[in-house]
């Protein structure tokens, strides 16, 4: 079987090299999935934080795209260094913030980010950097990445 890159991972052209029975056939598949850069997962990262979601959105939402697991924690970690997120456990109806340490500790693995009751939400000085910094990335691929997150 041969396979052929088209674009920019858009797909793959699918060819047999030969088969048995002397039938060919031809296929394309198509990708979805679309590769990120830092940046842009960062501000991925700050739009979850933004809508308080659970930790475990992070592992589906970043599933939708080309980028390392090991990058994602990394983009995660500066986050919370940078005072732009933490981490909330949801415990009994309460939630019960947790600081910057506690908050590097769950994120140590990408394990740790499927946890069900954990949510990531924005800082005070999160809040205000959502509200004015571009992230170093145009309006258009903000709405690109919004739409598709």
């Amino acid at each position: 079987m041969l396979t052929h890159r088209l674009g920019d991972l858009d797909g793959f052209l699918v060819s047999p090299k030969g088969s048995e029975s002397g039938i060919g056939f031809c296929c394309v598949i198509i990708l979805s999935m679309k590769s990120i850069i830092k940046k842009e997962i960062q501000y991925l990262i700050a739009l979850h934080a933004s809508e308080e979601s659970m930790l475990i959105e992070i592992v589906s939402g970043f599933s939708k795209w080309i980028c390392s697991k090991d990058e994602v924690l990394k983009s995660l970690k500066e986050l919370v260094e940078n005072n732009t997120i933490l981490v909330s456990k949801l415990n009994n109806g309460e939630f019960n913030d947790f600081n910057k340490i506690k908050t590097l500790a769950t994120l140590d693995t990408w394990e740790n980010l499927k946890k069900t009751n954990l949510i990531l939400y924005l800082t005070e000085s999160g809040e205000k950097r959502w509200k004015h910094d571009d992230w170093g990335i145009s309006e258009k691929r903000k709405q690109y990445l919004f739409e598709n997150s």
